[in-house]
């Protein structure tokens, strides 16, 4: 029995459409005409979240992934000068690693059951040690949110050459296929899982020539689809994106009507971009993106807000910074605070006031806050209490949270590019029943991927599994989860 697992960072119905119009893809189009099409639906789209979803089948509250950067809540017993005592929190952040997943992935219970497995550049697999299983697996780790690659076979040592996160997006995805083909000409496997960089890191570089397929995009879907030529005759073959990837030209900032009163409505800028976005909305004309477009952006650079964890060094970002987070109550990804969903608080009475604030704010017309144990249900939430942050207008308005420069206005029109909640899910062999079905506007979920390619390796799926795959089940769901925390204890 062999399986493929090709994951696409970033792969959105639309993108496929215009690879499958634009570009001769003829493995690809096969695969796609035997098979099933399914939109997939993630939410919140974050590249961490959703791979680990993809992989676990199971929701953030189940296998503990939150986002890019974990939050710790460190709590110091002090006294004051009178000697009372009282408790100051802080907040230490870090990034998410292998040993912070605690579901089994199904690359995992393969090892686990003794299936040779090979996994490559799969989000959350850094450090080696973290995983859970590994005796049956290769196992080249990923360049997401890794310090470096590493391997735990010194076989493959010889390969690290070909996963250079320091490419550009399109050198590595071609170098990531390489030294995958590379190895599969001299080992074989039962389970191959690969993810690759592409279209989600050229895009985030360059969204014209990914959206539009144009030279570069073209040369790398030709790559994929000679790669695909090798697994035709496997037993099945899954093509998986965590999230779509779109254009929007409306942006909600639900931190206006929290942020108001703290001074940002008397700096000089804030009052220039909120006239700015008014007139926008009023003449219907985005200005924002011609201020982009010219020298202002060139030569005051220094708006652009910076997140922190970029001005660390890796020892640092993975071992820890530490922060106040009791100054301002809240606290977003310090990954990418410009573009987060999840929101952290420093208790459950500032959560409770600034839901209350949103609910009752013009900003709610545009986007919804809900409290995370209301979204999901689970024993591993972050430290802090947490919300999620979540547009009404998926295809159309977009979450803003950036503070420099700084905008009273609710919304504001503007050009930019970002994630959407609605990946691809291609299945193709044994097992699938519609063949031929493409079924984009009833989607699966993130949680159907791995129940659907455990059962086609043969394999039960966990209990306390969300998702329900597409390929009957094997047997009663299995405990696995029971070895996994005796190992992560």
């Amino acid at each position: 029995m062999k399986v493929l697992v090709l994951g696409l960072d970033g792969l959105s119905p639309q993108i496929l459409k215009n690879a499958l119009k634009k570009v001769d893809l003829p493995n690809l189009e096969k695969i796609i005409k035997k098979g099933e099409t399914h939109s997939l639906l993630s939410i919140p789209p974050v590249t961490p979240i959703e791979w680990t979803s993809i992989a676990t089948g199971v929701n953030p509250a189940k296998h503990g992934i939150w986002g890019f950067t974990k939050l710790i809540k460190i709590i110091d017993e002090r006294k004051d000068a009178n000697e009372k005592s009282y408790k100051k929190i802080t907040a230490k952040w870090r990034y998410y690693t292998s040993k912070d997943v605690r579901f089994p992935r199904f690359f995992e219970i393969s090892s686990f059951k003794r299936k040779n497995t090979l996994v490559i550049n799969y989000p959350l697999t850094w450090p080696i040690e973290g995983n859970w299983n590994t005796a049956n697996s290769d196992i080249i780790s990923d360049t997401l949110i890794s310090p470096r690659v590493e391997t735990n076979r010194d076989d493959l040592k010889k390969f690290l050459k070909y996963f250079d996160p320091g490419l550009n997006p399109y050198d590595k995805t071609i170098s990531y296929i390489k030294g995958f083909e590379k190895i599969i000409e001299e080992k074989s496997y039962e389970l191959y899982t690969i993810i690759l960089p592409f279209p989600d890191q050229a895009f985030h570089k360059d969204p014209d020539e990914v959206l539009n397929i144009r030279k570069r995009s073209r040369n790398i879907w030709e790559e994929i689809d000679s790669l695909l030529a090798f697994f035709l005759n496997f037993d099945n073959i899954f093509i998986v994106s965590d999230h779509g990837l779109a254009a929007y030209r409306k942006y909600a900032n639900p931190l206006v009507p929290i942020l108001y009163g703290n001074g940002y409505e008397k700096n000089m800028f804030t009052i220039a971009y909120t006239i700015v976005d008014k007139l926008s909305l009023y003449l219907k004309i985005p200005f924002r993106l011609i201020i982009k477009k010219t020298l202002i952006r060139k030569y005051f650079n220094f708006l652009r807000y910076r997140n922190e964890l970029y001005k660390l060094n890796q020892i640092e970002a993975f071992t820890g910074y530490e922060s106040e987070i009791e100054k301002i109550g809240f606290s977003h990804d310090m990954h990418d605070p410009a573009d987060v969903w999840t929101t952290y608080f420093l208790n459950d009475e500032i959560r409770d006031e600034i839901i209350k604030i949103i609910k009752n704010d013009e900003v709610s017309k545009y986007v919804d806050i809900k409290k995370c144990e209301e979204l999901f249900n689970g024993i591993y939430f972050p430290d802090f209490p947490s919300a999620l942050f979540i547009p009404k207008f998926f295809n159309d308005t977009y979450l803003d949270f950036s503070r420099y420069p700084f905008s009273l206005s609710r919304l504001r029109l503007d050009l930019r590019t970002n994630h959407h909640i609605y990946g691809t899910f291609i299945a193709y062999g044994r097992g699938i029943k519609e063949k031929g079905k493409i079924n984009l506007s009833s989607p699966l979920t993130n949680y159907d991927v791995s129940p659907t390619v455990l059962s086609s390796l043969g394999l039960q799926i966990p209990r306390g599994i969300d998702g329900k795959g597409i390929i009957e089940p094997i047997g009663n769901p299995f405990p696995y989860d029971i070895a996994m925390r005796i190992k992560k204890i």
